[in-house]
C-alpha cells in the first residue's frame, strides 16, 4: 500500500509545487505535513510486517522467512507454503536434464551454489540435515528470536532488529564478529568402532558418514552397469540431531531412503523417481543435554505404490529440554539397522547395520 502511496505522493508534490511555489504560506504548510504523512506510512508498514506470520525481505532465491509462535509450533509445522530446499532441488534437476554444454552446467551450479554443491560426482545439499533444509532460506523465528542455520549442528541467534544483518551472515566467523550467539551441539567423544567405509561387493556401509562422531550412518547399493546413464543406486541413512529454539534442545532422528541415477550428460549422480522398499528398521540414540539419556525406536517396513525420489521412513523427536550450561549438549547413534531396495537395483538390498 505504501508503495502506491509513495508514487502518488511524488506526483502530488510536483503538481502542488507547480501551483503554489509563489505562495510561501501554502508551501510552508505542505513541507510540514508531508514528512508526517510519509513517516506514518513507513511506521504502519513496519508494524504490519512484524505482525504477519511471514516477514518478507529481499532475497535472491527465497520469498520469506518461517516464523513459529512457540516451540510446539516449531516442532509440529515445518512444511511451509513457500519454496524450501526440496522444491528448489527438483527445479535444479529439471534444468539439469535439459543441459547440453559444459558452460551451461557451470552456470547452473553457480545459480544454485547457495543450496547445492557437486561433491564426489553427486549433487548434494549444503545442509544435509533434512529438518533444517525444510526451513525457507535457513532462517526461522521462534517467539521473536531469529535463528539461522550455519551448519548441521550450529545455529546463530539474535533478536528481530538484526534480521537483515543475520540474513547477510554466511559463516560462523562472521556471526562471531557480529556478536551473534552461536548455539551448537557437540558430537559424542566416544571412540568410534567403525570409522571408515565397509565394502561388501557392490554395497558400501558408512557407520560414521562425516567423521563427526557417529551422528549419521549410511549404506548404498550400486547397480553398476558401466553405461553412465544406466547406473543406479539405492541409499539408506539415519541421522540423529537436535532442533534448537533459543536455549532449548530437542533430540530428533530421521531415517530416509532414496534412489540415484547418473546424468546422461555429466555422468554425475542425482535423485530420480523409482519404487522404494524398506525393512527391518530400528535405531538407538544417546544424547546429553543436562543428563545422559537414551531413546530406542523401531518403525514398520515400507513398499511404495508409485514412483518417488525419496521416502522418510521415520521423523520424530522427544523433549525439548532447556540447557543449563556446563558440558555442551551432544547426540549420537548407539546402534542402527535398516535395509533398502529399489526397482533400479533389482532384487539387491543395501543393508545398514552398525553398533557403536
Amino acid at each position: 500500500m505504501c508503495y502506491y502511496f509513495n508514487i502518488l505522493n511524488n506526483i502530488s508534490i510536483l503538481y502542488f509545487l507547480s501551483l503554489n511555489c509563489h505562495n510561501n504560506d501554502n508551501l510552508l504548510l505542505f513541507l510540514c505535513i508531508y514528512p508526517i504523512m510519509f513517516i506514518s506510512c513507513r511506521e504502519l508498514q513496519l508494524t504490519n510486517d512484524r505482525e504477519t506470520q511471514q516477514i518478507m525481505f529481499e532475497s535472491r532465491k527465497f520469498e520469506s522467512i518461517d516464523e513459529f509462535f512457540d516451540r510446539d509450533d516449531f516442532k509440529n509445522d515445518l512444511n511451509r507454503t513457500n519454496k524450501s530446499f526440496d522444491d528448489h532441488y527438483h527445479d535444479f534437476l529439471e534444468k539439469l536434464d535439459s543441459l547440453d554444454t559444459e558452460d551451461a552446467h557451470t552456470s547452473l551450479l553457480e545459480e544454485y551454489s547457495d543450496i547445492i554443491k557437486l561433491e564426489d560426482e553427486t549433487y548434494t545439499p549444503l545442509i544435509t540435515n533434512v529438518v533444517y533444509r525444510k526451513l525457507i532460506n535457513r532462517i526461522y523465528i521462534v517467539t521473536g528470536i531469529v535463528h539461522k542455520v550455519m551448519s548441521d549442528n550450529t545455529i546463530a541467534i539474535t533478536d528481530l532488529d538484526n534480521l537483515s544483518l543475520l540474513n547477510d551472515t554466511n559463516s560462523e566467523e562472521e556471526a562471531e564478529l557480529r556478536n551473534f550467539t552461536l548455539n551448537k551441539y557437540q558430537f559424542s567423544e566416544k571412540k568410534r568402532l567403525l570409522s571408515s567405509a565397509r565394502v561388501e561387493d557392490d554395497m558400501v556401509v558408512w557407520c560414521d558418514w562425516n567423521g563427526d562422531g557417529n551422528v549419521e550412518a549410511r549404506a548404498r547399493y550400486w547397480n553398476n552397469n558401466s553405461g553412465c546413464k544406466d547406473d543406479r543406486k539405492a541409499w539408506i541413512r539415519g541421522r540423529a540431531y537436535f532442533s534448537i529454539a533459543g536455549g532449548f534442545y530437542e533430540p530428533g532422528y530421521i531415517g530416509e531412503v532414496w534412489g540415484e541415477k547418473r546424468s546422461a550428460f555429466t555422468c554425475n549422480w542425482s535423485l530420480y523417481k523409482t519404487t522404494l522398499q524398506t525393512k527391518n528398521n530400528s535405531v538407538g540414540v544417546e544424547y546429553y543435554i543436562n543428563t545422559v539419556e537414551t531413546w530406542d525406536v523401531s518403525f514398520p517396513d515400507y513398499s511404495s505404490s508409485s514412483d518417488e525420489s525419496d521416502h522418510q521412513m521415520f521423523w520424530g523427536s522427544i523433549g525439548p529440554e532447556e540447557y543449563n550450561n556446563g558440558t555442551g549438549p551432544y547426540i549420537t547413534l548407539k546402534d542402527i539397522h535398516g535395509e533398502v531396495s529399489s526397482r533400479g537395483i533389482g532384487s539387491n538390498w543395501a543393508i545398514l547395520d552398525c553398533t557403536y
